[in-house]
């Protein structure tokens, strides 16, 4: 299509009412064959230096434990934690000893038993 368009224009007889000259390379120019390949600037690299340096220290501050032994002990051994437990446990123990109500049906239907004789 390219070349038709130029050898149109070559002929001044022919004239295309709907034909929008470009003034951009149509898609993505930085994929492809014939990609542009953007150039590193110093800033660019002064930049990415800067970058890797923030992950550095990122990743530095993350390696190290944020608690001591000490704290990471008493967080273990908390004394409200262990209440909080042994509360747990003893309602338990409570509740284990509370006997399961177990009816039958006849038991059920005893206040209901009048009499026992035909009428």
């Amino acid at each position: 299509m390219r070349l038709t368009l130029i050898l149109c224009k070559a002929v001044p007889q022919v004239r295309f009412s709907n034909y929008i000259k470009l003034d951009r390379i149509p898609g993505n120019v930085f994929e492809g064959k014939h990609k542009v390949r953007r150039r590193l600037s110093p800033l660019h690299k002064l930049y990415l230096q800067r970058r890797i340096g923030i992950e550095l220290e990122n990743m530095s501050h993350l390696s190290r434990a944020y608690l001591t032994e000490a704290e990471d002990n008493f967080y273990l051994n908390d004394p409200e934690k262990k209440a909080a437990e042994a509360a747990a446990v003893e309602l338990k123990k409570r509740q284990e000893e509370i006997p399961k109500n177990r009816y039958f049906i006849k038991e059920l239907l005893q206040p209901l038993t009048l009499h026992k004789k035909w009428e």
